[in-house]
């Protein structure tokens, strides 16, 4: 292939590459894709961790690379990340990268990666590649500094008037391992309609996921809500670059089918919980952004209903995405 007069090539990932590989990204990339897509660049892996990446190089310079990488948790697809450096793009580099990392060890399985939708070349390059959208997160963003926020979490924040047995907290009181327990049974049932984890060792590396994710919970400002001692519902909350992150759901599909009483629904619950998040956050005084990012997906079943009249600053929204 001639780009200019050049000739590109397509090779493997190569020790010297790190530098090249990191000089691909724009310089104000989004926080996202840098920590979860452009993060999967690097030496190859094998066994469970299997990855492979591809560069592209044009007279010694590299101005691409595509990696595809075994995904533990859901073995039926590879997570995979192009990026091709903001002067070359629109040459065809990414479309060469990827049918590259198509045919170099992914077992013919789709590949799956995150893109924002305001991001053209992106959603273009998915078009082009015959990709389509799995799932949209609407990424709400809440202004802490909002007064609007207070008092909307101390309306909803059912601790003055919880029913016996009910009871609104920080995760404080958690052990690593029954926090790690929550998230996973969390991530379980609300993935399992659209995104299921099958049995065995994909359950098993959910399992170590979980325990990495739980280490970096802030519990004092994350919540949870207890009935008679068993956790219904948890905010996880993690620092950002801007600001806070939040990741929240009951962690039971029903919560009324493990005796919560009827007039607390699964909404209400959680909505107890980012209640006292919320407070927590908005009296907090740093130098930290006094923003909170909502992870969640467009069809979470409680977590959606709960937000309903919380003062939303800004979307950031995520689509996650398929290449068959």
């Amino acid at each position: 292939m001639d780009l200019d007069g050049a000739e590109l090539r397509l090779r493997a990932w190569e020790p010297a590459d790190a530098p090249g590989v990191l000089g691909l990204l724009d310089a104000g990339a989004d926080h996202l894709w840098v920590t979860q897509c452009h993060a999967l660049h690097g030496p190859p892996r094998d066994g469970e961790r299997w990855r492979r990446t591809t560069v592209a190089e044009l007279d010694g310079a590299v101005v691409g690379a595509a990696t595809a990488a075994r995904n533990r948790v859901h073995p039926d697809r590879f997570s995979c990340a192009v990026d091709v450096h903001p002067a070359w793009r629109r040459r065809g580099i990414g479309r060469r990268l990827l049918a590259a990392v198509r045919t170099g060890g992914s077992e013919g399985l789709p590949l799956t990666g995150k893109l924002r939708p305001w991001d053209a070349a992106a959603t273009g390059f998915l078009a082009a590649a015959g990709g389509s959208v799995r799932q949209r997160c609407p990424g709400q963003v809440v202004d802490l500094d909002d007064p609007g926020v207070l008092a909307w979490a101390e309306q909803h924040d059912l601790a003055a008037a919880a029913p016996p047995g009910l009871e609104t907290g920080s995760l404080e009181r958690l052990g690593d391992q029954h926090l790690a327990q929550a998230f996973a049974e969390q991530y379980l049932w609300v993935h399992a309609p659209w995104s299921p984890v099958p049995p065995g060792a994909p359950r098993r590396a959910l399992a170590e996921v979980a325990v990495a994710t739980a280490a970096e919970v802030d519990r004092a400002l994350s919540s949870g809500v207890w009935w008679r001692g068993r956790l219904m519902a948890t905010v996880l909350v993690f620092p950002s670059s801007r600001g806070w992150e939040a990741v929240a759901e009951t962690v039971v599909p029903q919560v009324r089918a493990v005796g919560v009483p009827a007039r607390c629904s699964g909404v209400e619950v959680l909505r107890s919980a980012l209640a006292r998040t919320l407070v927590q956050l908005a009296r907090r005084g740093d130098e930290r952004p006094h923003q909170l990012e909502l992870d969640g997906h467009v069809d979470d079943p409680h977590l959606q209903p709960a937000l309903a009249g919380l003062p939303v600053v800004e979307l950031r929204p995520l689509l996650l995405v398929l290449v068959p």
